[in-house]
């Protein structure tokens, strides 16, 4: 069952419910909490027990939620909620059965109806010209909001509406100090709410980031497969990639304009992909060691790359040294409470040569075994890797060093942060907190991120945009209508955080977006530039530049080698990449402006991008069907676009074009 227990402030969002989750105990080892605020990952919310039942409270943003529980035996209904329906995320492949939360505040008060902060998240100017201003009302609320200001009322407008709430939205002139209310015209009477004031030098003080993050745009390499020394894998999957081989492509690299390149793990490991990491202070032998990385690094300064590390902190590998002490001396080594283990000294020897002769066996490293069956607890039943007990404070501690010895001592500039909707938030803010300033720190959140930004990280994997995104241009589950629907709800739930996502159409866990799309370059390079012109940090995984398009079927296909054969490159996407781009990189509008609809119909997008009264238009047409469109400026970048007469252009089927309007 839930209950909606207490309300705190929060800086950020205003306020949030601590709500609390229980279920009867029946005996389990353990139990989770999993939901759609940490994609159904059990993990973060390890319930407590109490006599005869398991708890945990989480505080949440007000809302619709969904959630399970989790125990050895697996996903679990909770049997108390009789409130249950299907929920689906194509993004990381989950549908289920799942229990309904409703989060909503009823005091009795006006601010159950209608609610505002003076936080970011409800107020908030990029630029210095222009404020947002948001009002959130309940949905059976029927009237029409305005913004009183000095000189005047101003009608607000309906951008978006979730389950419970419609979220209102005004574009007024920045002011350094603002002094405004709000006034709701019903049928039968009209609501004042207010009055607020903001001073923007203390509001902006609030966000934490670097200035800088908001320019980047990556490039992710997973080193093995960027430059493979072998035709084929050996039994762990090694094509024999390394750093030396990258700084020999790193031209390539510089060619495309990139900021930031992400490496997925470099450290000591024994699989290909390494995220079993058995060392976390020295980067990996076959990669080069510790000596390419630094040359790495110094040619990546002279071109103007920041290098972004791959944290693995969920898990370790199963031959770490710490979980092999574990093994042997049982409860008599401290890091036997690093990990979440649970059978005796007799039981852990017997697993660990059971498991050590398993190793032995050809691609044994990738098998799972049932979680009843081992003495530990791992990701999601990877024998390879066991799960870290996030609570111990020594874990903590570890983490956090681990963290500030790259930082400070081969001065990258941040990290992203793997399996991070698996870790607690307390744990991200007790780590990260009093870095966030200063380095740009992204954590993959495969689900809705509310809770996890702002405290624990300024950035995530967009996984909610990367499943919208699917929706609309590969599967055509929405119209253009709901797709600009569902982008409006990340902007009230992100806020100015919207600008600092990590913003993607495939990475090294899901397809090639390309082979998604059956190899149809025109729907690509539509969906990529939006990519490249939507808010967010965009990035691109290795090889989606020239074409690569492999689907991921059953053995990690989209993680093909690099095909540094450039005859076979297809030579319109890496083209258009480069613009993309480059034109992001001269252009501040589309690295911090301000994302305005026009009109998102019939599937043609219509946008602009403004910043400081600049204003790049963007328009796709990705329908079957030619379109007019009257402009006024310069055409940038287009494709499949005719001029009609001076100022109106016809956009054929599937295209876009992108225009300079100053």
């Amino acid at each position: 069952m839930y209950k909606l227990q207490d309300v705190v402030d929060d800086p950020f969002f205003g306020r949030k419910v601590i709500v609390e989750f229980s279920k009867q105990y029946l005996g389990e080892k353990y139990a989770y909490t999993v939901g759609n605020f940490n994609a159904f990952f059990p993990g973060s919310f390890r319930m407590h027990k109490s006599r005869d039942r398991f708890y945990i409270r989480i505080p949440l943003p007000e809302g619709i939620w969904y959630y399970l529980f989790y125990t050895p035996e697996g996903f679990k209904l909770d049997a108390e909620n009789p409130f249950q329906r299907v929920y689906e995320n194509i993004a990381y492949n989950f549908s289920s059965t799942v229990n309904v939360c409703s989060v909503k505040l009823q005091d009795g008060t006006l601010e159950d109806i209608v609610y505002h902060r003076t936080t970011p998240l409800y107020v908030f100017s990029i630029d210095e010209k222009i404020v947002y201003v948001r009002l959130r009302i309940s949905k059976e609320l029927r009237g029409d909001p305005f913004i009183i200001l000095k000189n005047g009322k101003i009608r607000m407008k309906l951008i978006t509406e979730d389950e419970l709430f419609s979220y209102y939205e005004v574009l007024i002139p920045f002011k350094r100090t603002l002094e405004y209310s709000f006034n709701i015209e019903t049928s039968q009477r009209n609501i004042h709410y207010g009055p607020f004031t903001i001073d923007f030098d203390d509001l902006m003080g609030v966000l934490k980031a670097p200035d800088w993050a908001y320019d980047l745009n990556f490039y992710q390499i997973m080193i093995d497969r960027f430059c493979p020394k072998r035709k084929f894998p050996d039994k762990l999957g090694h094509l024999g990639g390394d750093i030396n081989c990258l700084l020999e492509k790193l031209k390539h690299i510089n060619d495309l304009g990139v900021k930031a390149l992400y490496l997925t793990p470099i450290f000591e490991s024994r699989t290909y992909h390494s995220y079993d990491v058995e060392d976390y202070y020295n980067v990996a032998r076959k990669y080069g060691g510790n000596e390419a990385f630094v040359r790495l690094l110094k040619k990546a300064k002279d071109s103007g790359i920041k290098i972004f590390l791959d944290g693995v902190f969920h898990h370790t590998s199963f031959f770490n040294p710490f979980f092999q002490e574990a093994l042997i001396k049982g409860q008599s080594s401290k890091y036997f409470h690093w990990y979440r283990i649970h059978s005796n000294e007799y039981d852990l020897k017997r697993i660990r040569k059971f498991l050590l002769e398993r190793a032995s066996g050809i691609n044994s490293l990738n098998g799972t075994v049932s979680e009843k069956a081992l003495p530990y607890e791992t990701f999601f039943g990877v024998w390879l890797m066991p799960k870290l007990n996030h609570e111990n404070p020594e874990v903590k501690a570890f983490v956090r060093d681990v963290i500030n010895y790259w930082i400070n001592e081969y001065e990258i500039h941040g990290w992203r942060l793997d399996v991070a909707h698996g870790i607690p938030p307390e744990f991200w803010e007790e780590v990260l907190g009093d870095l966030l300033d200063k380095y740009y720190l992204f954590g993959e959140v495969m689900d809705d991120g509310r809770i996890w930004i702002h405290k624990c990280f300024n950035g995530l994997m967009n996984y909610v945009l990367y499943k919208y995104i699917l929706e609309y241009f590969v599967y055509k589950r929405i119209s253009s209508e709901e797709f600009l629907k569902r982008l409006m709800l990340l902007r009230v739930y992100y806020g100015p955080y919207e600008h600092l996502m990590y913003n993607f159409l495939d990475n090294h866990d899901v397809s090639r977006f390309l082979g998604l799309l059956s190899g149809d370059v025109d729907r690509y390079l539509c969906a990529l530039v939006f990519l490249y012109t939507y808010t967010g940090i965009p990035s691109i995984f290795y090889g989606d530049e020239i074409g690569l398009k492999n689907v991921k079927l059953s053995d990690e296909e989209q993680r093909e080698p690099m095909n540094w054969d450039k005859n076979t490159w297809n030579k319109t996407i890496l083209d258009t990449t480069r613009a993309l781009i480059r034109l992001r990189n001269s252009r501040i509008e589309l690295r911090r402006g301000i994302f305005i609809p026009i009109r998102f119909k019939k599937d043609v997008l219509d946008y602009v991008r403004v910043y400081k009264g600049n204003k790049i238009r963007v328009i796709i047409n990705y329908s079957g069907a030619p379109v007019q469109r009257a402009i006024l400026g310069k055409i940038l970048l287009s494709r499949n676009v005719s001029r009609s007469t001076q100022n109106l252009i016809t956009l054929h089927p599937k295209s876009y074009a992108l225009i300079d309007i100053r």
